[in-house]
């Protein structure tokens, strides 16, 4: 999805480390996925689903799409 959504801003934390953030997002089960717009948390996915998440990264993304 990074290729796909090339102005999208993807990051990853440790949430060993980082617990604050963790629990500031509520996520308690791994993977949890988390998308921002404006600085404003706009939806979560929890789990391995690609469906869920591309369809969360879509709603809130207004960039261009290179499409595969």
């Amino acid at each position: 999805m990074i290729k796909k959504y090339p102005e999208a801003r993807f990051y990853q934390y440790d949430t060993d480390t980082a617990d604050d953030i963790s629990q500031e997002l509520g996520a308690s089960q791994m993977p949890t996925f988390h998308a921002f717009k404006d600085g404003d948390l706009v939806g979560s996915v929890t789990g391995a689903k690609a469906a869920q998440l591309e369809a969360l990264i879509k709603e809130s993304y207004g960039g261009k799409v290179v499409e595969d």
